[in-house]
């Protein structure tokens, strides 16, 4: 059984859409809760009026006199749920055949996945429509899942265990923006994990029925807020060219606690590092050996000269020959000068004290 919380405000046409693609694709057992957020237009409250007498026993509309906000509305409505599932959906989004079914299948697959989101966007390269997409990719890929690293809240599934052990959205981001983000890191602090469910395909429109005015103000507000909370996420570089399957706890103690801080890392390693997490912020490239881990490596860094200062790796983690070749070639010795952190097998904690210490250096935003 899984409480659908739908936010609404005005905007009849993507709300009419979004609600009939929920009535037609979807198997589950689910109470459909619409949340009313201050419509305006009478042509919205008497649509809303009269799809909730047309199924009351699966659909129920819960009215709010003012536009509250996003994390008001989420908020308002968490509290009108007690089934096992609970899944937050804007309205503007289509939801597409086994999308909560797949969500719900995800956080049953492991116990402390407590946030789910769908796939929600169809790949450039991929040549097609996005209805031939969902039913040639994302239909093979039922039962599979990734874990990420913050749940987007345009549509995602949270279980009781995490609400109940987090609450809602926090009030301080109201009236939006950051709030989703914050909630999946209360939640890793939690211990709790965020998934994509392969399977699942909602479409999203993008801040068509936000309701409240764009404020570029206020999203640095907000941004202020969680970056003093939880530092700047950061890119990571980690050059290991020795694995040892002795260290492999070691390694998964820092991987782990780098991807839950909400860094990117990208791992180049000789075959057999002792650590693979399927994770949407992780990428590993393997080589054959330490010949062509050199050759790969000094490729890798001279293409993230491409991107400008601020986006190439805060801070590269390697043993001390890989940390003398960097430094012997001006180029990356310039363009990397103080993002070079030499460390050894058992120095992972030391290395994480670095990184965090890094993450609250200065920044726009701080």
């Amino acid at each position: 059984m899984c409480d659908i919380v739908l936010l609404v405000y005005d905007h009849l046409d993507y709300t009419r859409n979004c609600i009939e693609s929920i009535l037609r694709n979807t198997n589950c057992r689910y109470k459909l809760l619409v949340i009313d957020n201050g419509s305006v237009r009478k042509e919205t409250v008497e649509y809303l009026r009269q799809i909730a007498s047309s199924d009351s026993l699966r659909i129920a509309v819960h009215r709010i006199e003012r536009n509250i906000g996003y994390v008001g509305a989420v908020n308002f409505g968490l509290k009108k749920t007690n089934a096992p599932y609970v899944c937050v959906i804007s309205n503007d989004t289509l939801a597409y055949p086994g999308w909560l079914e797949e969500m719900i299948r995800t956080a049953q697959q492991d116990t402390r996945i407590g946030l789910v989101n769908p796939l929600w966007t169809v790949p450039k390269m991929f040549a097609g429509s996005r209805d031939r997409y969902v039913s040639t990719v994302v239909k093979r890929n039922a039962g599979r899942y990734i874990e990420t690293d913050w749940a987007r809240g345009f549509c995602f599934l949270a279980t009781r265990p995490l609400i109940e052990k987090i609450g809602g959205l926090d009030e301080a981001y109201a009236p939006g923006y950051f709030d989703d983000w914050d909630y999946s890191v209360r939640a890793i602090r939690a211990g709790f994990k965020c998934a994509r469910a392969l399977g699942a395909f909602v479409w999203h429109y993008k801040n068509v029925t936000y309701g409240l005015e764009f404020s570029t103000e206020s999203m640095r507000v907000k941004g202020r807020i969680f970056y003093c909370r939880y530092g700047v996420p950061l890119r990571i570089l980690l050059i290991h060219g020795s694995p040892d399957s002795s260290m492999a706890a070691e390694y998964s103690r820092l991987v782990r606690a780098v991807l839950d801080a909400q860094d990117r890392l990208v791992i180049l390693a000789v075959r057999g590092f002792p650590v693979q997490t399927p994770h949407t912020n992780l990428k590993i490239r393997f080589v054959r050996n330490r010949f062509f881990l050199r050759v790969f490596m000094l490729w890798y860094l001279w293409d993230n000269l491409r991107y400008a200062k601020a986006r190439r790796y805060d801070i590269i983690l390697c043993s001390g020959d890989w940390n003398r070749l960097i430094l012997h070639l001006s180029l990356l010795r310039d363009a990397y000068a103080g993002r070079v952190y030499e460390f050894k097998d058992a120095e992972c904690a030391s290395a994480l004290q670095v990184i965090k210490a890094l993450k609250y250096q200065k920044h726009p935003l701080l």
